[in-house]
């Protein structure tokens, strides 16, 4: 009798449940439902802003939303970080990443108010840019294995530019110095610009330069440009060897940009945000102007771009170490 009755119960249940009404899915929100700020860490002008406003433009048209560009420049690009990692994690305030503010900033600077593996959501990479080994063509050395003998020869006496203390062109240089055998002198210059004009009045010997910055200087005889950084050559500039071809093993250098959103931005955010992204490079006028400065499209996966964040901290962090470089603020 009792087996009875509490097989009839069970049944009374079943059927009261089955005549509820199901709970309604609750949707996810919307992204994005208003303008999207990108943040620059350097001044307007140059690549970097040239390439950020064009990828926003991009951007918008797959999104729906504008993509508004926003320069905060200052201290190599700690400003700009700093206000990100405090932006609220909606995916609604974004920032071009690059090796001085992810990669080279928390290896040198100890008291970083920012923590460049925990405050960021990677979004995906954008672009590549190699570098060239850059001589003044009257006085400078005719090859690479010159130029390296000599600077062999005579210890701290050959000198380089770059473009700002803590910068890839910095840390460049003294990744060729570890990989070459050589100890040359930095001298910092307030942009690419200065530092190459001494290149060619001779009064500094060497700097790393994009080909959209020393190509014409190059065809026009005032610069050599005796190697690039990359593992491969460049298209448009097929008859510069690779540093690693003369010698200088596994010297992989670039410039490169990609986008961050702050930590706990949510994970269908930051996907709608690469899938433009993608997207969005993938345009013709996008490719064009890309190739017109020498730049490889890379669009990297929010893990795959995550990994290599890592693994630039980890490269330019050995710099830091071997070379001594402590910076303040």
């Amino acid at each position: 009798m009792k087996k009875s009755l509490f097989i009839l119960g069970m049944l009374c249940a079943a059927v009261t449940t089955i005549g509820l009404p199901a709970k309604a899915a609750q949707p996810e929100p919307k992204f994005p439902e208003k303008p999207v700020k990108l943040i620059v860490p350097f001044v307007p002008g140059g690549f970097t802003d040239s390439m950020a406003r064009l990828t926003a433009e991009q951007m918008s048209s797959v999104l729906g939303q504008s993509v508004i560009v926003e320069n905060k420049p200052g201290a190599n690009g700690i400003i700009a970080a700093e206000y990100v990692s405090r932006a609220p994690a909606d995916g609604y305030t974004l920032m071009v990443a690059s090796a001085e503010t992810l990669a080279i900033n928390p290896n040198v600077y100890k008291d970083l108010r920012y923590k460049a593996d925990k405050d960021f959501a990677p979004v995906g990479s954008i672009v590549s840019v190699p570098l060239f080994v850059t001589v003044n063509s009257e006085t400078g050395d005719p090859s690479l294995a010159e130029f390296v003998a000599r600077a062999k020869k005579n210890p701290k006496q050959l000198s380089y530019a770059s473009w700002g203390t803590g910068s890839t062109g910095h840390f460049a240089v003294e990744l060729f110095n570890s990989k070459a055998g050589t100890e040359m002198t930095h001298i910092p210059y307030k942009g690419t610009g200065p530092g190459l004009v001494d290149v060619m009045g001779g009064r500094v010997d060497m700097i790393l330069t994009t080909l959209m910055t020393s190509e014409q200087f190059a065809r026009d005889g005032k610069v050599r440009l005796l190697a690039i950084t990359s593992p491969q050559r460049s298209p448009k500039m097929p008859e510069v060897p690779t540093a690693s071809e003369l010698g200088i093993e596994n010297y992989d250098v670039a410039l490169w940009y990609g986008i961050v959103a702050p930590a706990g931005t949510p994970e269908p955010v930051i996907a709608r945000l690469n899938a433009a992204l993608r997207e969005g490079t993938a345009n013709p006028k996008f490719k064009a102007s890309m190739d017109a400065s020498d730049a490889v499209i890379l669009v990297r996966s929010p893990a795959e771009f995550g990994s290599f964040l890592e693994a630039e901290r980890q490269k330019w962090g050995t710099v830091a170490k071997s070379s001594n470089i402590v910076l303040q603020q």
